[in-house]
């Protein structure tokens, strides 16, 4: 079930529209040991917090300020991760780009 889940939310975060695919985001990895609230993960996908020695979102301020709130509207915390909720998805890059303004599942679509 939950690879299904995983399945779900990798094809509506990269999932196609009519106007084309929204641009896989760009890996740069963080030195070894970099704290949490100033590494790669932090910015992009909100994981701010350190929890049992990875890097967790921990509140909604923190997936706010990230790039894939930005991007692709996972602006809302959700068991240590961001997801779309409700009118996160309006505001997205996706939504003006691909008409993907409706959270659905934790992602937008």
């Amino acid at each position: 079930m939950r690879l299904l889940g995983l399945l779900c939310f990798a094809a509506a975060l990269f999932g196609c529209s009519d106007k084309g695919a929204p641009a896989k985001l760009a890996e740069d990895p963080d030195p070894p040991n970099a704290p949490c609230e100033s590494s790669q993960q932090c910015r992009r996908y909100g994981w701010c917090t350190e929890k049992d020695g990875e890097c967790v979102a921990s509140s909604d301020s923190g997936c706010e300020n990230s790039e894939l709130c930005r991007r692709g509207g996972l602006c809302s915390l959700e068991a240590n991760r961001c997801v779309a909720k409700g009118e996160d998805c309006r505001n997205s890059d996706w939504c003006n780009r691909y008409n993907m303004c409706r959270a659905s599942e934790g992602v937008c679509k």
